[in-house]
């Protein structure tokens, strides 16, 4: 058994990879040409990348290294970049696999990786070169959770090392800390007798048993890297004003915006176009399925109630950035947030887990539903379908460029779909980069 749990991860990218065979043969959009026209050539200016522009997001370890990086070992080739997104997405499969294992037997524990890795909710994440940092960022997340809360004292010192990995790919990994918080209280009775004894124990004796000198200890160390990195990004990161990224509190949006997170991992890749198509039916038979053995655990009280608390703050917490952006929602800024939700559906199949003759039986529906959305939503996806005209349209214009004479360009801002195609001129300047050109943009009509 413990031999087939390392298995796991090749059977989930040897999955992940005829689900996504479509994808594969993507080529580069929109914002992918904002990295590869900068990247230096030679190792002596690699030090230039670590450092972002003051008027950008600081992760230097998803973005600017991470293209260096695929761009060293496949060139310009999307394939590979694309190829190295899904091992990344494997791992935080498994990684998701470890965590609910510590909760649950490995029955429960399948069923959160399937959850998890086939969620229509990554096709953005890998069809979109750029948004591969929300699939590392996810990685460091998870495995400094896993780490720091590890009884090896070994790995617990290693998780400094990926909470600042962490700090250089998202500036999501500002929940990194309050999640280990309340996982620890959570997790481990050193901290907090989390089950209730009988008879009832008066409040005071309940509080007492509340170590907080000890969780303290256990946490500062964290906390204080976390307040040093907050710090620094406030005073480093300056996005431009009337960004869609500025910050604002409407409480109506907030609500919206909670809910549209909410639903993501169940109906991401949902057509609008056509109501009773084969991903909107998978998608509705799968929800059904998780719906119905969630009332079970209810009913049952069967669910794995420190699972079902855990992933609740899980998603709350790690959501709450985006309550207050402004016209920026997309479904694979859920890759981390998602996370709770999967450990939420993880636990409501604890009762069910015990029953030898239905658990195989809703594990296989479970499983073909999530694998035929993932390859249906594909062709449906109405947000995917956006970035593919994207990348079909950089790639027709390049194959079809030709350098002139003079080495001097001149495009068109009025023209969307030229635009679109170079993305300011970044597609050229990355392809030909030998050539020098000249690059001029223009409002004519």
């Amino acid at each position: 058994m413990k031999n087939t749990q390392y298995l796991l991860p090749i059977l989930i990218f040897a999955i992940l990879l005829i689900a996504y065979a479509p994808l594969l043969g993507w080529f580069f959009a929109r914002d992918d040409f904002g990295f590869l026209p900068h990247l230096p050539t030679t190792i002596q200016n690699l030090p230039a990348i670590l450092i972002p522009p003051q008027n950008w997001f600081f992760r230097p370890l998803s973005q600017q290294f991470y293209f260096w990086l695929n761009s060293q070992i496949w060139g310009l080739n999307p394939l590979g970049f694309r190829l190295g997104g899904l091992s990344l997405l494997t791992l935080n499969t498994f990684l998701t696999y470890r965590l609910i294992r510590r909760f649950s037997d490995q029955k429960v524990a399948v069923i959160g990786s399937i959850f998890y890795g086939l969620n229509t909710l990554h096709l953005f994440e890998i069809g979109w070169i750029s948004a591969h940092y929300q699939t590392i960022s996810t990685l460091f997340f998870l495995s400094t959770i896993l780490l720091a809360t590890s009884q090896r004292r070994s790995c617990r010192v290693f998780s400094f090392l990926t909470l600042i990995a962490a700090f250089l790919t998202s500036e999501m990994s500002v929940f990194i800390t309050p999640i280990l918080v309340i996982y620890k209280i959570i997790y481990d009775d050193k901290y907090f007798k989390f089950h209730c004894q009988r008879p009832v124990v008066p409040l005071r004796a309940t509080i007492s048993n509340f170590k907080l000198s000890l969780l303290i200890r256990s946490t500062l160390p964290y906390v204080v890297l976390s307040i040093i990195y907050i710090i620094f990004y406030l005073s480093y990161v300056h996005l431009p004003g009337g960004s869609v990224y500025g910050r604002f509190l409407d409480p109506t949006a907030v609500v919206k915006t909670l809910g549209k997170y909410l639903l993501y991992p169940f109906v991401a890749g949902f057509g609008r176009d056509n109501f009773f198509g084969i991903t909107n039916t998978l998608l509705a038979i799968r929800s059904l399925i998780i719906f119905v053995i969630a009332v079970y655990s209810i009913v049952t009280k069967t669910g794995n109630k420190k699972l079902v608390i855990i992933g609740a703050a899980w998603f709350l917490v790690s959501v709450s950035v985006f309550t207050v952006l402004s016209n920026h929602t997309f479904a694979y800024l859920d890759a981390i947030p998602s996370i709770g939700l999967t450990l939420i559906v993880a636990a409501s199949w604890s009762g069910l887990a015990r029953k030898s003759h239905l658990y195989p039986i809703a594990l296989t529906l479970l499983f073909l539903t999530s694998f035929g959305s993932l390859v249906a939503a594909q062709k449906s996806d109405p947000d995917l379908k956006w970035l593919s005209d994207h990348q079909q349209a950089a790639k027709g214009y390049l194959l079809t460029f030709r350098v002139p004479e003079n080495k001097e360009v001149v495009l068109n801002q009025n023209d969307y779909q030229l635009m679109e195609a170079t993305y300011y001129g970044n597609s050229l300047k990355a392809f030909f980069k030998d050539q020098n050109l000249a690059i001029t943009l223009t409002a004519t009509q």
